[in-house]
């Protein structure tokens, strides 16, 4: 063995990033575990420099002096594994878990550094860190850590048929997928939906190590599989020092709920996710419920690429906080803001309703009652809106949500703004957007005026005013031309009808109303003769009061705000008194 002296002359050639080792025995640490003595389970470790002699290595464990040891590594220079015979020339240990040794490459056939290149195409070990290695899991983390976590896995071996998980039981662990395939089942009030099917490389069993919930499905092996399994301690205990790790798992989640067609319960803050309602460009609607109160809310997430722009992440809890501010019957309501798995979450009113865009699609066109109705409501809602501040920026029937007493409730206030901002991302959706924003120009209440002109337009006459098969032309058409007469395609359409829509969709903006409120208040005037414009026949409703005289003004406080409560809803009442009534 060459002496300390002669040791320290070699020239030693640093590695850039840290190669991967594998020692073959058990025997290669002073106090192996049970698990190695039992089963000969390979030890990992971090290769950091290369001399004629020998390597500096990471070890799990101090490493027994003078013991020799067979040493698999991936030169990465041939981008080939080779093998060595080495001693151990020292060791010791170089932290609360790691430990730093010296081996020293055994006389013998070899490289200058002692390599031999061999064919391990068929070595079990080589072809299954082969694989792990390609997993999106250990890409995840730094190549430093690598052999750390390699450490960690324990194989496990499921025969097809066989159950590898139970939905609502207490999960310890995650498992990578290296052959065979899994089901994946959700039991919902009784019945199995089948939301996934695994195979080679995926994980499953990821919630149960980021949260410590219950395991949220039942899985089945489809075919035999041979699996890699990582504890939650040792999850917990690797990304602490690697958080890489925990934000690759974090983001799986994400995906996951993005694509699950049906979804099993999952706790979001107070809150339970239970269906999945629907989803937007970018976001996931899910019904749930606050666990305390038993009240059923409405789950917004942003799906996992836009959570991955801090921009758009940011304007995600911007909508979330502007809705929260506002406090209005024709405005959704938000509760609440939790921010998991690496995105947000909104947590606003649950609703049952139609939304316009589907009613549309489902009846052509509405009639001029039914469009000065939910107009009035629009305009009430958005004229409380500006009032604090804040341009919709998205008005558009997708956005307006009728429920089924009638009641309009306006949605998505994500491109929301303040009051001359500038729209330099062409936000928005093109059929509806105005010229202003069209053209990158600061936008103000006028712009929601504009918007709501063209869905008026639409919902009149059952079309958008322009042609949409050259979304440039149309651009071009938004700055350029004034929109259709819509009295062209319904004749009968009431005057003061269509000066609203051709107003609100002047072109300029100091053409149209200057207000929500200015509209609101030209839209009143319809719903009072709206009947006698359409011809439609009236319904009518007697509630009698019986109240002594000292109570009258209470009852005119009550009359007074019931009366406008009705008026928005396009509801006309009338009231007369009788005296002395026994």
């Amino acid at each position: 063995m060459p002496k300390k002296t002669e040791r320290r002359k070699w020239v030693r050639e640093i590695i850039a990033e840290t190669e991967l080792g594998i020692i073959h025995g058990p025997a290669a640490k002073k106090k192996p575990s049970a698990r190695e003595d039992r089963n000969g389970v390979p030890i990992y470790v971090g290769v950091h420099n290369r001399s004629p002699g020998g390597l500096l290595i990471d070890a799990p464990g101090v490493l027994r002096k003078g013991s020799k040891l067979n040493l698999t590594l991936f030169d990465s220079i041939r981008n080939k594994w080779a093998t060595c015979e080495t001693r151990v020339a020292w060791s010791r240990k170089a932290g609360d878990k790691e430990c730093l040794a010296g081996l020293q490459f055994l006389p013998g056939k070899g490289d200058e550094h002692g390599l031999r290149l061999a064919d391990l195409s068929k070595n079990t070990v080589v072809n299954d860190v082969d694989f792990l290695l390609d997993t999106a899991l250990l890409k995840s983390i730094p190549r430093h850590a690598v052999w750390s976590l390699l450490n960690c896995l324990t194989v496990k071996n499921l025969p097809a048929g066989d159950r590898l998980m139970t939905q609502g039981e207490k999960g310890d662990s995650l498992y990578i997928i290296q052959h065979g395939s899994c089901i994946v089942k959700v039991e919902k009030e009784g019945v199995f939906h089948q939301i996934a099917s695994l195979g080679k490389g995926d994980v499953v069993g990821e919630m149960a190590v980021l949260t410590g919930e219950p395991r949220y499905a039942e899985v089945f092996a489809e075919s035999d599989m041979k699996l890699w399994q990582l504890g939650k301690d040792t999850f917990n205990s690797v990304s602490a020092e690697h958080p890489e790790l925990r934000e690759f798992l974090t983001e799986l989640v994400t995906r996951r709920l993005e694509s699950a067609t049906h979804v099993a319960d999952r706790t979001i803050g107070k809150y339970l996710i239970k269906l999945k309602l629907g989803h937007g460009a970018w976001s996931i609607v899910f019904q749930g419920i606050h666990q305390t109160l038993q009240m059923t809310v409405a789950i917004k997430m942003l799906k996992h690429q836009m959570a991955m722009d801090r921009d758009f992440q940011g304007r995600f809890k911007k909508e979330a906080e502007m809705i929260a501010q506002l406090h209005h019957r024709n405005i959704i309501q938000v509760y609440d803001i939790e921010e998991l798995y690496k995105t947000v979450f909104i947590i606003m009113e649950y609703l049952e309703g139609e939304g316009l865009e589907d009613l549309l699609a489902r009846v052509g066109r509405l009639s001029p009652g039914e469009t000065v109705s939910i107009l009035a409501q629009v305009c009430s809602g958005l004229a409380y809106a500006h009032a604090k501040g804040i341009v919709h920026q998205d008005i558009k029937p997708a956005n307006i949500l009728i429920l089924p007493d009638g009641q309009v409730k306006i949605l998505d206030f994500g491109l929301a703004c303040t009051v001359g901002c500038e729209s330099i991302d062409l936000e928005g959706t093109l059929f509806y957007m105005s010229p202003e924003q069209l053209e990158g120009e600061p936008v103000d209440i006028r712009t929601d005026v504009y918007s709501l002109g063209i869905t008026a337009y639409e919902m009149i006459t059952g079309q958008r005013p322009y042609p949409e098969k050259d979304l440039a032309a149309l651009m071009d058409m938004h700055i350029e031309k004034d929109i259709p007469d819509p009295a062209k395609l319904v004749p009968d359409l009431p005057d003061a009808l269509r000066t609203f829509i051709t107003k609100a969709c002047s072109r300029k903006p100091g053409a149209r109303y200057q207000s929500m409120t200015d509209a609101a208040d030209a839209l009143k005037e319809m719903l009072h003769d709206r009947d006698t414009a359409t011809h439609e026949k009236k319904m009518m409703t007697t509630l009698f009061f019986f109240y002594d005289d000292e109570h009258r003004g209470t009852m005119t406080r009550l009359l007074e705000e019931f009366s406008n409560k009705a008026g928005e809803a396009g509801i006309a009442v009338k009231a007369a008194e009788f005296k002395d009534v026994y």
